[in-house]
């Protein structure tokens, strides 16, 4: 196992709603990504910082919004196989005829 920190950095956009983390084995190109297809690892606020386990295993990691029972995802990232710490840091894009995206940055 290794450890998955994800940093949110602070933005007025979004501020108020909690991105959702979660993970799933395998994307291809047509996959659907919907709840019960991934695994929830936990949620992080503005301006916070958010860590969890995940395997040895090549892993995409999913950011989400879950709204009134509708599941929107607004990013993902691949986590390659290996055994290092993993840090990821995200913000709010501000956007809001997409929902104010939560963004991994590359």
């Amino acid at each position: 196992m290794r450890k998955i920190t994800i940093n949110r950095k602070k933005a007025l956009a979004g501020c108020a709603a909690k991105v959702l983390i979660y993970t799933i084995d395998r994307i291809e190109e047509d996959t659907v990504i919907t709840k019960n297809s991934c695994n929830f690892l936990g949620s992080v606020k503005n301006n916070s910082t958010f860590e969890s386990e995940i395997t040895e295993n090549e892993i995409t990691i999913i950011a989400a919004y879950d709204n009134l029972g509708v599941f929107m995802v607004t990013d993902h990232t691949v986590i390659p196989q290996g055994k290092d710490d993993v840090v990821i840091n995200g913000k709010v894009k501000l956007n809001p005829a997409l929902g104010n995206p939560f963004m991994f940055e590359k």
